[in-house]
């Protein structure tokens, strides 16, 4: 290594968080020919050496580099160096579960990004629902996420009160992840994630609206209100209905005679209105509308009076 990569490499083990990355992007990638370096830093007397240096060695590019990590993990008596370690290894979760005592102490760490991996690695068996009440009031984000990253693997339990009550105030909606939050509530049978997703919406922004869209349409199994609370939004003047409709459309067991009902109303009132159809069809209900109305019918339809003819027409299958 030459005398410039050393006193790089010397600068970025003693550097402060804010620092780091600046210093990081100045020495480029850790190399093999830095591990056995590292490795040796890594049980330096001074406990920021030790973290940098764990760092530097769990985004190292070389061979190596998990023999070293899993040695480190097992000898070290610093809980900080043994979370550094164990986030970096695949089975890093097993690893660190050898040293319990450690790993817990590691949850009153400065470094709120070495909490909530300490609380990833103990992982949702070793967490009571105290622990994680306390976890999602923490000030911290990083703490708050893993907590509702555990909740939306494992399921709320008793604490799903808690995550709708985030869900529904905006300001802490705006604090957390959006997607665990509707992950969570999508995930319990409970029937007041309907309510607590209504809420949602009263003054949604565009981003609480795309990340309610995408957590529905990724839901596996889906709790039995959701139907229910999707029929519902299709009642409102909000233009989210819309996006409800597409996603009722979408199901398995769509609600054929529902949707059918509200796109023809919808379409006879818009074309009611005396404006040019050119500008009707570009209304999103519209346009929603004859997506799904043209599908159902299976075949192209000339406009929109076409289209409205065929869902006045239409009679569910016997």
């Amino acid at each position: 290594m030459s005398l410039l990569g050393t006193q790089l490499l010397e600068n970025l083990l003693r550097a402060e968080p804010g620092a780091f990355d600046r210093l990081l992007r100045a020495h480029g990638p850790v190399v093999p020919g830095e591990v056995d370096l590292l490795a040796e830093r890594a049980r330096d007397s001074s406990a920021r050496v030790r973290h940098n240096a764990t760092v530097l060695l769990g985004i190292a590019r070389a061979p190596d580099r998990d023999a070293v990590l899993r040695v480190l993990a097992r000898d070290t008596s610093d809980p900080v160096v043994l979370v550094l370690a164990a986030r970096a290894l695949p089975d890093g979760a097993a690893i660190a579960a050898t040293r319990p005592a450690l790993l817990k102490a590691a949850e009153d760490a400065d470094d709120p990004a070495v909490v909530a991996a300490a609380i990833a690695l103990r992982g949702r068996g070793a967490e009571t629902d105290d622990d994680l009440r306390a976890r999602l009031a923490s000030p911290e984000r990083p703490v708050r996420e893993a907590a509702l990253k555990m909740l939306a693997d494992g399921g709320a339990g008793a604490l799903g009160a808690e995550v709708r009550a985030m869900l529904v105030d905006p300001a802490r909606r705006l604090q957390n992840r959006r997607d665990l939050l509707f992950r969570i509530v999508l995930g319990s049978d409970d029937p007041a994630g309907a309510e607590a997703l209504a809420r949602s919406l009263d003054g949604a922004s565009v981003a609480d609206q795309v990340a309610l869209t995408n957590a529905i349409g990724a839901v596996e199994h889906p709790p039995p209100w959701l139907r229910g609370f999707l029929l519902e939004r299709l009642k409102t003047d909000d233009a989210w209905r819309w996006t409800a409709l597409r996603l009722l459309a979408a199901a398995d067991d769509p609600p054929l005679a529902e949707l059918v009902a509200v796109c023809r109303d919808h379409l006879a009132a818009r074309l009611a209105s005396g404006e040019p159809e050119k500008h009707v069809a570009n209304e999103a209900g519209v346009a929603a509308c004859g997506t799904f109305l043209v599908k159902l019918a299976g075949t192209s339809l000339p406009d929109l009076r076409a289209v409205l003819d065929f869902a006045n027409g239409w009679t569910p299958p016997a």
